[in-house]
């Protein structure tokens, strides 16, 4: 599983990247639009002839991103849809002409975002990645316990990996809908209710997993510590 776990994060030493210039296209409920995506140090973005559509964010005025596959990327916004949509938060769903979402477009967006980021791209998932290449440096995230699992759906299920890392939890399976990248500072809660069962459960989503082999009792220590921890304040340090 070292392919899973080979980060492409900001290198804190490292040159900053100006970021990137991604053709698309936009689909509307009726139609599209083409243009340009910008993702730049302190903004995203999209730039087209349709000025109904065009729209300039910056990373505080965007809900959340959404990484589908390695040529569409949703913009989740707080603007409203209208009432064929019920008043719901409005979403950008932009489609690339190439496979340009990778590992290095995932870290930038995640250094930039306040919110989490949804992803079915597991950086280093190919093995033609080349780890050394690129403005961020390869960093991988140490592992705590690896494990072959079932994720339960509503009907059925699918197979994969879970590695619990320092900061992550990673799934990787065939289902492409199914693959996440969790940073442990975003799970909302977890419960495993014995050692061969895990839930994980952030804003948007839970995922319930079947484990092939037990949960370390050190593993779920961790991950409590990391979800849980830094939320827990004693009386004494509240006292100014």
């Amino acid at each position: 599983m070292t392919a899973f776990l080979l980060f492409l994060l900001m290198a804190q030493s490292g040159p900053t990247p100006p970021g990137w210039t991604l053709d698309v296209r936009h689909d509307h409920m009726f139609g599209a639009c083409e243009g340009q995506l910008l993702i730049s140090e302190d903004s995203i973005r999209y730039e087209t002839s349709n000025d109904d559509h065009a729209r300039d964010w910056n990373y505080p005025e965007v809900e959340s991103f959404e990484i589908v596959s390695a040529s569409e990327i949703r913009i989740h916004t707080y603007e409203s849809d209208g009432i064929l949509k019920l008043w719901g938060d409005r979403a950008f769903a932009f489609r690339l002409n190439d496979d340009s979402l990778d590992g290095d477009v995932y870290a930038y967006l995640e250094a930039r975002s306040l919110r989490p980021i949804r992803t079915r791209i597991i950086p280093g998932n190919t093995s033609d990645t080349d780890s050394s290449s690129g403005t961020f440096a390869a960093a991988a995230d140490q592992v705590v316990q690896e494990f072959p699992v079932r994720h339960d759906h509503l009907f059925g299920g699918c197979q994969g990996i879970i590695d619990v890392t320092e900061n992550r939890i990673i799934y990787v399976t065939d289902n492409p809908n199914d693959s996440r990248i969790w940073r442990l500072a975003d799970v909302e809660s977890f419960a495993s209710t014995n050692e061969f069962d895990l839930r994980i459960s952030t804003r948007e989503e839970t995922f319930h997993f079947d484990l092939k082999i037990p949960l370390n009792r050190d593993t779920y220590q961790h991950i409590w510590n990391k979800v849980y921890e830094p939320q827990i304040q004693t009386y004494r340090g509240s006292i100014q």
